[in-house]
């Protein structure tokens, strides 16, 4: 039977600060020749991703968000729509139909990290990626907060297209990842029709652990600073690594002793 890694993106395979700065140079390519100032444009975008984040993370802890999946995804949308206001209203009036389309999130999400010029993944990240896929009966995929243009987009950057079966956004979940009935990853089961007990999640978080946990899974963080949860004990199905290169001694061990049983 076939077993699934699902990667959390941002912390185990990317670095969110590289993102940053992709995104930065991104809105620094459409914005400086319309007459606006490389300063002024990190700040603008430093402002919109914080009020972005503010208003994401509360509507990830709505639980009408995680039972309805056309008002989450609403929501979304207009928190997306928001920060491109807020974008647009710090362009002169008479450029902003010249960028307006560029700037949309489902363009920008992808475009900025596909035509990126900083390199975003870990260094041991392809070539673990690589071990992984020669193991038999297993397929990798990505299970992230973010959305599917962002996924694609660090795809498309690192070409990464031959490694992944799924690359699952809260799009395509249509479910927020941080809610707290874990919906969400009850939702990956059932779009990928993976079995939880020959399910791993790779993540770096204490909910990720905890819904992985509730439903099976086992479970690999990820704590690059070598931190650990007090009351998150590593066991038999549960272990922390530094970095990446760690997790294919761990899979093989996992798989090899379900076959034995």
């Amino acid at each position: 039977m076939v077993w699934n890694i699902f990667f959390d993106l941002h912390g185990p395979l990317v670095d969110v600060r590289k993102i940053i700065q992709n995104y930065e140079a991104y809105l620094i390519t459409l914005l400086s020749p319309i007459g606006l100032s490389r300063r002024k444009i990190i700040n603008l975008h430093r402002k919109a991703l914080d009020r972005w984040l503010d208003k994401v993370n509360k509507i990830s802890i709505d639980p009408k968000c995680e039972v309805d999946p056309n008002y989450f995804l609403t929501e979304m949308e207009r928190i997306d729509r928001e920060w491109e206001l807020f974008i647009l209203a710090n362009i002169p009036k008479s450029k902003k139909i010249q960028v307006e389309a560029q700037i949309r999130t489902t363009n920008l999400e992808y475009n900025a990290l596909a035509q990126g010029k900083v390199p975003v993944l870990f260094p041991e990240v392809h070539i673990t990626l690589m071990e992984l896929s020669q193991v038999s009966s297993l397929d990798l995929n990505i299970a992230s907060s973010a959305s599917s243009h962002h996924i694609r987009g660090v795809i498309t950057l690192h070409n990464l297209e031959g490694f992944f079966k799924n690359l699952i956004g809260y799009d395509i979940v249509k479910a927020p990842k941080k809610g707290l009935s874990g919906i969400y990853y009850k939702k990956i089961i059932e779009l990928t029709q993976a079995t939880p007990l020959k399910t791993i999640f790779i993540g770096d978080s204490r909910e990720e652990a905890e819904h992985s946990k509730k439903l099976g899974f086992k479970f690999v963080m990820v704590s690059r600073e070598g931190k650990t949860f007090s009351d998150l004990k590593s066991n038999e199905y549960f272990d922390y690594v530094k970095k990446l290169d760690d997790i294919p001694v761990l899979v093989r061990e996992w798989m090899e002793v379900e076959q034995n049983f």
